[in-house]
């Protein structure tokens, strides 16, 4: 069976999530909206603004997540860089104006030409509440599965041992976090992801995804399908893309979306 084939199959696994009444907030000339699970609280874009847009804020891609704990916000926020993908920071703050004003602090990275940390800056997220509306949003707290999250190397014949350094130009590994991954000047932003409504077989689990990626200077949006099972004792991420679109260069300036459906296969390395 071929590559493309096989990402044929799997995307006709049945998925969904439906719209929800959100609330909407504005930030630094974006429209943003609230999700809202148990404590669990996330900012998703809704209307990135220019700027964002073409540093890699694509619609529903997380700006903050975290938890309420009383009056305050705490976790993590993200930022979006043109050419090198984005950072996570940890902020906080408090809530006021009869709930209608967030307004989160910390210290954001300063990020030099070779795309790597150097020092840190302060810097203040202001939500302000706009209303509400129905949105056809990802799930709230949307995030990779535990199955899912750690180092995979694309899959050998044999071994499960991680190279050093783990994330190198020959390396092959990748590194999964809750909400992205990570490999050698390339990852992704989870923006939505949606589970079968079936239910797996034991030792599997399975998820189609929408993300925001980049490769070295360049961006794009990537429709995939992941599932992680159990092969002669071993486990197996296999990456289906299904289509990938919005591919624009370090400038911003759109490209042609002309990447074929593919599959990846990774094991989980030690």
């Amino acid at each position: 069976m071929t590559r493309a084939g096989l990402a044929a199959i799997l995307a006709l696994l049945p998925f969904g999530v439906g719209a929800a009444e959100r609330s909407v907030w504005t930030h630094n000339g974006s429209l943003m909206y609230l999700v809202a699970d148990g404590a669990e609280r996330s900012f998703r874009y809704l209307e990135p603004r220019p700027g964002m847009a073409a540093a890699g804020a694509a619609r529903d891609a997380v700006l903050f997540q975290g938890r309420i704990e009383g009056n305050r916000y705490v976790g993590t926020a993200t930022m979006f860089h043109p050419k090198c993908g984005s950072f996570t920071y940890a902020v906080s703050g408090a809530v006021s104006n009869d709930d209608r004003r967030v307004v989160l602090s910390g210290e954001a990275p300063r990020i030099g030409r070779d795309c790597r940390p150097q020092g840190t800056r302060p810097d203040t997220l202001t939500f302000e509440y706009a209303g509400t509306r129905d949105i056809d949003a990802a799930a709230p707290a949307a995030s990779f599965p535990p199955a899912f999250r750690g180092f995979w190397k694309l899959a050998g014949k044999t071994g499960n041992a991680c190279p050093t350094p783990r994330l190198s130009l020959t390396s092959g590994v990748i590194q999964v976090d809750p909400t992205a991954w990570k490999g050698w000047e390339s990852g992704c932003d989870l923006i939505r992801i949606e589970t079968p409504k079936t239910t797996p077989p034991d030792g599997q689990a399975t998820v189609r995804v929408e993300m925001s990626c980049f490769v070295e200077a360049n961006s794009y949006r990537s429709l995939e399908i992941w599932q992680v099972r159990r092969v002669d004792g071993r486990s197996l991420l296999v990456t289906a893309t299904l289509k990938t679109w919005d591919h624009r260069d370090d400038s911003g300036t759109p490209q042609p979306d002309d990447d074929e459906p593919g599959i990846d296969v990774y094991v989980r390395c030690d």
